[in-house]
């Protein structure tokens, strides 16, 4: 409903109390009320609105029911104006009225009017706070009867709960759609895919029958968290397919993101401090959004991180056998900007809770935890010994613009002029939400053009990657970032009440972070690409801290990587140096980290949406040099002259330390005896089509080297990297698509 205008909801049909109701003597004891059967401690009442007839001959009455021939019982024709939202209205505050006064502490409103139910959850804090007038700049028609369902409620001090109708469950037939198999970090197809009929029923079926399906079989509690990046489809999806299909499943409480708005970082910490069963969650991270462009849904388990292999694997087996999934009959109109918990009845007796909660609090709450709020503020808006350090962060019109204003903004005193592309829009602003020097080469070029600004962020579309730039546009390689904040740990505040475990990184990030783990003598584990492979490294407090060359960095706060968290540790570290007289500027935090373990120079050339057929051959044509032993001890030179050696290659696989299990074929390696080091894969998060990802680099002690650019020091390298996968004669691509 359109809360611009004083709209009326249809006459509603007569509610009455059903069988999952449990009658018995509650507060006061004289008295004989409904119960909630989840809740037993909480009173239901069902509250009703009418009107009838037209222009001048319109009657419009309320109705209270407590119960058969309870006392509290109303119908009483409405005073004033005539009509039937404010009939509803007032229903509603005579039931609070009546339990206010009758010691009643938690009630469920049961009630077909979604319009006083926003009013008394949304709508009418927002019309307040805007002087009661609506989004138009009109006045809000209801204002009075609003004004005094606010008031009633807050004099009251009643714990309520919006109750909604009975739904009745529906078992569709379906068929099953090839290729519902999860990539690196869920399923990720384009978006009018999803948008065929069955596909996304299908997918979170699976997903349900996998995850939960145990649990819902004998019919235990099961809570979920909902949420997405705000991409097209996102709002669609859940109001229409993945809740009613959740609900008709058996789930018993959903809480969902606020505008269907969850950033992926946020979401696992939701689902760790509640202790849910779980999250769905919609995303194609950074891939572009809109009706011509990408879709994705993955799950989180219960520890907040991405399902493990053995769970995508047993999600796509249940989707290559569906014959059915569940949902509702009944159309659920659910508003998601509305924070307010809504009860629904199905026709088997269960009564689920829908909550929609604030996408952005619980997490923001959580961050001043972890770091020293003060310190940061001090260093952005300045003290009497520094002038502020200017910052400048781009949201690339994803996920994370809330979480942008109200931590750095409100809490950390960054002017919001300094926060762009900070709305979120369903295609991100027609651009690629991918934080790097290719897709945020506008905020480059900003920080280039103006010496004021001190350091530059972007994050990608849900929120997990971050890109860090310093002043002049020195770009912080994320392989950099990951050993410089593990090299400064006792600079930020969650490390020092926590201690560190340890470390570990994906496996084509450089060795950077080695260089470090050697000098504290800790272990660093190398992992596959996929933060998934983290997640028993963290359980089992073997690592605190990891990272990937891919432009992720996290801890072991939260299970899923966390862009805003590794700018917050580089505020802090930035904080402590201005707080001891050191630098405060990102590009001397590098050199200085270069000067004392040397540098690795890296890159990563990708080349995207290649032909499926082309990838494979790529990766078939590397094969057969690894298993023919054509590489090994074999010299190549290159045409600048350089010469290498290879010593050593193989197709990375895994075994987990904590569980044993086994991951293979995830990159080829190639080693040579000076340390070079070159990695192919095919990524496992684009829609359609192969992304190529070769991956260069080198170490190099000699500091006076150490300012040379990437591209230029590893010229060689990079020459010889292509033409041993073949890419460019495979492919007739002269170029990559995106070079970091």
């Amino acid at each position: 409903m359109n809360d611009d205008l004083d709209g009326q909801d249809p006459l509603p049909t007569k509610l009455s109390p059903e069988e999952h109701y449990i009658s018995s003597n509650h507060v006061p004891s004289t008295l004989t009320f409904y119960h909630d059967a989840s809740c037993p401690r909480r009173v239901m009442v069902y509250t009703d609105g009418s009107c009838n007839g037209a222009h001048d001959d319109r009657r419009a009455g309320y109705g209270v029911y407590w119960g058969p021939n309870h006392p509290w019982n109303v119908s009483e024709r409405l005073e004033g104006e005539q009509t039937n939202n404010r009939a509803e209205i007032e229903a509603v505050i005579c039931a609070i009225k009546q339990a206010h006064i009758g010691g009643i502490t938690h009630l469920g409103i049961v009630t077909d009017s979604k319009f006083t139910q926003n009013c008394a959850t949304e709508w009418g804090q927002r019309w307040a706070r805007n002087a009661w007038k609506l989004a138009n700049g009109e006045d809000a028609k209801l204002r009075e009867p609003v004004k005094r369902l606010l008031g009633v409620i807050a004099e009251s001090g009643i714990e309520i709960i919006w109750m909604s109708q009975m739904l009745t469950i529906d078992i569709k037939p379906t068929k099953s759609f090839p290729g519902q198999k999860p990539g690196t970090s869920g399923l990720r197809k384009p978006t009018k895919t999803f948008m065929e009929h069955g596909y996304t029923e299908n997918f979170i079926q699976s997903i349900l029958n996998a995850a939960v399906g145990q649990l819902l079989n004998k019919s235990q509690p099961v809570r979920l968290l909902l949420g997405g990046d705000g991409r097209y489809f996102v709002r669609e999806s859940l109001q229409s397919i993945i809740i009613p299909i959740c609900l008709a499943n058996g789930v018993s409480e959903l809480f969902v993101g606020q505008n269907g708005i969850l950033s992926t970082p946020a979401a696992s910490f939701i689902i760790r401090k509640h202790q849910l069963d779980g999250g769905i969650l919609l995303t194609a991270s950074h891939n572009p959004g809109g009706l011509n462009a990408d879709f994705g849904i993955k799950y989180n388990c219960g520890n907040g991180g991405p399902a493990p292999e053995k769970l995508t694997d047993a999600i796509f087996a249940q989707s290559e056998k569906l014959t059915s999934y569940k949902t509702v009959k009944e159309p659920l109109n659910i508003q998601l900007d509305c924070i307010g918990s809504t009860k629904y009845t199905l026709s088997n007796g269960q009564t689920p809770i829908v909550t929609i909660i604030s996408s952005v609090s619980d997490y923001a709450d959580y961050m001043r935890t972890l770091f020293d709020f003060d310190a940061i503020k001090t260093l952005l808006t300045g003290s009497n010994q520094r002038e502020p350090f200017k910052l400048l962060v781009s949201g690339l019109n994803g996920v994370m613009g809330p979480y942008i204003h109200e931590i750095l903004c409100n809490q950390l005193g960054l002017n919001s002029e300094l926060a762009i592309k900070s709305q979120p829009l369903e295609d991100f602003g027609g651009g690629h939400p991918d934080p790097n020097l290719t897709y945020a080469a506008d905020l480059v070029q900003m920080i280039v053009a103006d010496s004021s600004i001190a350091m530059a962020a972007a994050f990608d579309g849900d929120g997990d990657r971050n890109m860090l730039i310093g002043r002049h546009g020195f770009f912080v390689s994320p392989c950099d970032s990951l050993a410089v904040i593990a090299d400064n740990t006792d600079c930020i505040k969650y490390f020092q009440e926590n201690g560190v475990h340890g470390f570990a990184r994906s496996m084509p990030t450089s060795r950077a972070l080695n260089l470090v783990c050697k000098s504290r003598s800790m272990q660093c584990y190398e992992v596959p690409t996929g933060w998934k492979f983290f997640g028993n490294l963290m359980d089992a407090k073997l690592c605190s801290l990891c990272g990937e060359e891919s432009f992720g960095t996290g801890s072991d706060h939260i299970r899923e990587k966390d862009g805003l968290w590794a700018l917050l540790a580089w505020l802090s570290i930035l904080a402590k140096r201005s707080q001891i007289g050191l630098p405060v500027d990102v590009e001397s935090i590098v050199m200085e980290h270069w000067k004392k373990y040397g540098r690795y120079f890296f890159t990563r050339y990708d080349y995207e949406n290649c032909e499926s057929s082309q990838g494979d051959e790529i990766m078939n044509e590397l094969k057969k040099l690894i298993d023919n032993n054509r590489i090994s001890g074999h010299v190549y030179t290159t045409v600048s002259g350089r010469q290498f050696v290879c010593d050593f290659c193989d197709n990375f696989s895994y075994v987990d330390p904590v569980d044993g299990s086994h991951t293979t074929n995830q990159g080829f390696r190639l080693i040579f005896n000076d340390g070079t080091r070159f990695v192919y894969r095919l990524s496992g998060t684009g829609s359609s089509g192969a992304t190529l990802r070769v991956y260069v680099d080198t170490y190099e002690s000699d500091p006076a080297k150490h300012t040379i650019a990437s591209q230029e020091y590893l010229k060689p390298h990079i020459e010889l990297a292509l033409e041993l996968c073949g890419v460019t004669k495979i492919t007739g691509r002269i170029a990559p698509s995106v070079i970091t």
